[in-house]
């Protein structure tokens, strides 16, 4: 894995040469989807906090979510994390976008979070949000993402951006691989990603981590192909945390190349349309 440097601005217990201070940790605010039956992910990575196994330097500041019957809330008391250290923040409760966001950045400072990490958290995060957290808050994305890739007929040329979440990016890149005779074609990806402040640009912020999965195309089907990414995912931002905790920044991992032909354009429109199609709630 070939990665290159990207040192981000200085926070709490961040050095304003970009590193950590071996006397501060890293606070971890977790953003959680709200399903009911989330939380798998949550769940495997924060056992290695409260286990032999713990990561190092890092602690679980806070966590929340959209609603109050999110599965990962069982899933996250169960390992170990206080139920007061939970908040819920449902937007119907809120009047604007903007009160939500600051609802949030008044939870991270009363609990002293430096650092938040989204996961299964489909709410649009906005720019105060990001802009405090700017090169600490990262997102979670079951698909390969290249920001930098121009658009061909309108439509992304990754796994990302509107509709892709869930399982959709996942059967995306299954019935990509299907139709596609691009190497790169072969493998579904884990993504870690930073957070932009461009409110149209959805899974486009710098890449920091990618975990790759091998798909087969003859014999895969979305749902298996998704549980096989999943250990991934669970690795890999177990391996972000960690990083963050003991070096104070994230590292740039290239963005993949998905795309580089004409039909490559079009199966990859295909792909995603049928994907989009087949599992409309994600």
């Amino acid at each position: 894995m070939f990665l290159k440097i990207l040192v981000l601005q200085s926070w709490h217990g961040i050095s304003t040469e970009g590193g950590l201070q071996m006397s501060s940790s890293l606070r971890l605010c977790i953003l959680a989807g709200g399903s009911p039956t989330g939380g798998s992910t949550i769940e495997a990575i924060l056992g290695k906090f409260f286990d032999g196994n713990h990561i190092p330097n890092a602690e679980i500041a806070c966590m929340i979510t959209t609603r109050p019957d999110a599965g990962v809330i069982s899933k996250a008391t169960a390992c170990g994390v206080f139920i007061s250290d939970i908040f819920t923040v449902p937007r119907s409760e809120f009047p604007t976008d903007e009160s939500v966001d600051e609802k949030i950045l008044n939870i991270c400072e009363e609990m002293g979070a430096n650092a938040i990490w989204q996961s299964g958290w489909l709410r649009r995060t906005g720019k105060s949000v990001i802009k405090r957290f700017s090169g600490r808050i990262w997102n979670q994305h079951p698909g390969a993402l290249n920001p930098t890739a121009r658009l061909y007929k309108g439509h992304r040329m990754d796994f990302g951006g509107k509709h892709m979440h869930g399982i959709v990016p996942v059967a995306a890149a299954l019935y990509f691989a299907q139709l596609s005779d691009n190497p790169d074609a072969r493998f579904a990806r884990a993504t870690a990603h930073l957070l932009t402040e461009d409110e149209n640009d959805i899974d486009g912020g710098k890449i920091i981590g990618e975990q790759r999965v091998q798909i087969y195309p003859r014999i895969d089907t979305p749902k298996k192909l998704q549980d096989r990414l999943k250990p991934a995912e669970q690795l890999l931002h177990a391996s972000m945390i960690a990083y963050l905790a003991t070096h104070g920044h994230f590292m740039h991992y290239p963005s993949s190349v998905i795309v580089n032909s004409g039909a490559d354009g079009d199966h990859m429109v295909t792909a995603r349309d049928r994907a989009i199609a087949e599992y409309p709630n994600g």
